[in-house]
């Protein structure tokens, strides 16, 4: 009988750990950041797959980010491209010279491009994603931990910090030791859920898993917690 459970990790979210007395070795398959899946053949324990896959973290993030690229589901920019943020709106010019240049201010995402460059080329589409994550960057920092510490002396919480982080696969992530990491990208969702994301993550200094007096507790707070998490799926942190 196959026996499976869900277990978090932080930067990855969760694993799903599958037992499988027919397997001959411990393996990792990743789909999905949202469908990463452990088989455990008989003679492994739980705990050994568990101290595997934080060992092949980098691995997996590695992993997630070629499917990512191998999927072709990435914006494609050129110099009509419409694109903004919350406050900033992406113009890209074409110039003389060598390199290429980005200026970030009066409302504009300004990525500047010699005629020398193909646009379309995988570095200048990089450069391009690059200017609007720092845009992202700004806007979160300037809203993501006043709105945290609002909620927290809203509803009586403590936590240790905040950092805002360009993560890969988590909306957000709770230390150990109540440090709250936010990622830069909650500023693209709704306001409702980036408050929803946020109160995850307080209510995680007080519950450190997923079990029920965690969602008893964010219910009481959000309402309908697992409908919001269910919402929240319909957005993809990988792609843009």
């Amino acid at each position: 009988m196959e026996v499976e459970r869900i277990i978090f990790f932080d930067e990855l979210g969760d694993v799903v750990f599958k037992r499988n007395k027919r397997a001959g070795r411990l393996t990792i398959r990743v789909k999905t950041s949202k469908d990463i899946r452990v088989t455990i053949p008989a003679h492994v324990s739980y705990k050994q797959a568990v101290a595997f896959v934080s060992e092949k973290k980098e691995w997996i993030r590695k992993t997630l980010d070629k499917l990512v690229e191998k999927a072709g589901d990435l914006t494609q920019f050129h110099e009509l491209s419409e694109f903004s943020t919350n406050l900033y709106e992406l113009k890209i010019e074409r110039i003389e010279g060598e390199k290429i240049l980005r200026k970030i201010r009066d409302g504009k995402i300004l990525v500047s491009i010699p005629f020398t460059f193909e646009i379309s080329s995988k570095n200048v589409q990089e450069k391009i994603r690059s200017a609007i994550l720092e845009a992202w960057r700004m806007e979160a920092k300037s809203i993501l931990p006043g709105r945290t510490a609002d909620l927290a002396r809203i509803y009586g919480f403590q936590y240790r910090s905040i950092s805002i982080k360009n993560m890969k696969s988590r909306w957000g992530s709770c230390t150990g030791h109540n440090g709250i990491n936010l990622n830069l990208h909650l500023v693209r969702l709704p306001d409702h859920l980036r408050d929803y994301i946020i109160l995850h993550e307080l209510v995680h200094t007080v519950h450190k898993n997923h079990g029920k007096y965690f969602w008893q507790r964010l219910d009481m707070l959000c309402g309908d917690a697992k409908g919001l998490a269910a919402e929240l799926k319909k957005f993809r942190l990988d792609i843009w």
